[in-house]
């Protein structure tokens, strides 16, 4: 067997719809990711174990500092801060021998995932809620190794994650998205992040 530790950085870009949501006086729409963040900085750790030289079973986290959207409905005034997003998750990486000049694809299983954000309440300019979307996903991508010395690996990388928010936390002083409850099936719609970066990664191990 062989180990494997690494860093990426890079850009996270949501895409698809968060949620359907109904608020009162409000028309009831899907809230698309763009409505309330944008892209930003990404930065991810992961560790495994190598069998065989091409499989890497492995554990990854992963956060991104997001911008902030527009708004989350149309012609009603709200602001967003505070953007974030994480994730933690198992997976597989299967790629070329390690030292050897050539690629890797990965698929990962993620328990958990979030995207967080602090925003005014709908005609209540005063009041603010801290609001917190959470659901599992998968994660999917590949790149390439570029060998920089015996140990280290050079790895342009991109990766997708597609999931669905399952429950919806809030907290501070409003309660106009009706407080922290499970999202219904009806209400669930598919979320992704969007990953391009660069990473390193230390190759140890005599399966070299």
């Amino acid at each position: 067997v062989g180990f494997l530790g690494g860093i990426r950085l890079g850009v996270g870009l949501p895409v698809g719809n968060l949620l359907h949501i109904d608020v009162t006086g409000i028309p009831e729409r899907d809230i698309a990711a763009s409505d309330a963040f944008g892209a930003g900085g990404a930065l991810e750790l992961h560790a495994g174990v190598r069998i065989a030289r091409y499989f890497t079973p492995l554990l990854f986290i992963e956060g991104e500092t997001l911008a902030s959207g527009d708004g989350l409905f149309p012609n009603v005034k709200t602001t967003i801060s505070n953007t974030r997003a994480g994730a933690f998750g198992i997976g597989v990486m299967i790629g070329s021998a390690p030292g050897k000049l050539g690629g890797f694809g990965e698929f990962d299983f993620v328990p958990v995932t979030s995207f967080n954000l602090t925003t005014t309440a709908p005609l209540q300019p005063d009041k603010t809620c801290d609001i917190a979307a959470k659901g599992a996903a998968i994660r999917f991508g590949g790149g390439a190794n570029f060998p920089v010395l015996d140990w280290l690996h050079l790895t342009p990388v991109f990766l997708a994650t597609l999931g669905t928010f399952t429950r919806l936390d809030q907290s501070g002083t409003c309660d106009a998205y009706g407080g922290s409850a499970d999202i219904t099936s009806a209400n669930r719609r598919t979320h992704g992040m969007l990953f391009f970066g660069v990473g390193g990664d230390v190759v140890l191990g005599r399966d070299k």
